[in-house]
C-alpha cells in the first residue's frame, strides 16, 4: 500500500510546503487505484524537482544544464555533437542551442570543430565546467541521500525496481516517435 506524506511532514530541502497535487484529499472519493499511484508520482515528481532545483541553485544551474555537463564529463576526450546532448537529454534543438549558449556564456564548455565533418562542432567541457559540474553533483548527490535516507531502510529496497517497472510502464504507453523502448536506458548512467 502507497503512504502518502502530509505537507507538514515534506522534507526540509523543500523550500516551501505548496503541493499542487493536493487532488489526492480534494477527489478522494473519486480517485482509483491506479489515478492514486499516477497522482502520487506526479506529488513525488514535483518534489523532487524542487528539491534538485534547490540542491543546483548555488551553482547557478538547472537539472538539464548538469545532465548536460555530466554526459561532456563522461566524453571530456572527444567531445559530443549539440545533437547527441538533445538526444540524451529529450530536449528539441533550439533547446540544446539555448541550454549550450548559457553554458558557454558561463565558460564551461566550448565548441570546436568536429575533424570527422567540417560542417559540424564538437561541445567539450572546460576544466571550469568539470570543477562546477562535480561540485554540484556532490550537493545534489548528498541532498538526495538525505531524501532516500528518510525511507525505511526495507522499503528502500523495493523502491528502485517499482520506479524501474512504472517507468517501463510510461515507456510502454507511449507510441510512434513519443518513445522508443529500445532507447529507453539512461545515456547518463554509470556502468558498474
Amino acid at each position: 500500500m502507497v503512504e502518502f506524506v502530509t505537507t507538514s511532514e515534506a522534507p526540509s530541502l523543500i523550500p516551501d510546503n505548496r503541493d499542487k497535487f493536493r487532488l489526492l484529499e480534494v477527489f478522494a472519493d473519486a480517485v482509483t487505484p491506479a489515478s492514486r499511484l499516477v497522482l502520487s508520482a506526479l506529488r513525488s515528481a514535483t518534489l523532487l524537482d524542487r528539491v534538485v532545483a534547490r540542491s543546483l541553485a548555488p551553482f547557478g544551474l538547472h537539472h538539464a544544464q548538469l545532465n548536460a555537463l555530466m554526459l561532456l564529463k563522461k566524453h571530456r576526450a572527444s567531445g559530443v555533437r549539440p545533437s547527441m546532448i538533445g538526444d540524451c537529454l529529450g530536449v528539441s534543438r533550439p533547446n540544446v542551442t539555448k541550454l549550450l549558449m548559457r553554458l558557454k556564456a558561463r565558460r564551461l564548455v566550448e565548441e570546436r570543430p568536429d575533424p570527422a565533418d567540417g560542417r559540424a562542432v564538437l561541445v567539450v567541457i572546460t576544466a571550469e565546467g568539470e570543477t562546477v559540474a562535480d561540485q554540484a553533483w556532490d550537493r545534489l548527490s548528498a541532498d538526495l541521500a538525505m531524501v532516500v535516507d528518510r525511507i525505511r531502510p526495507e522499503t528502500r529496497a523495493s523502491l528502485g525496481t517499482l520506479l524501474e517497472e512504472f517507468r517501463h510502464g510510461l515507456a510502454g504507453a507511449l507510441t510512434g516517435d513519443e518513445c522508443d523502448p529500445g532507447r529507453d536506458a539512461d545515456p547518463l548512467a554509470v556502468e558498474q
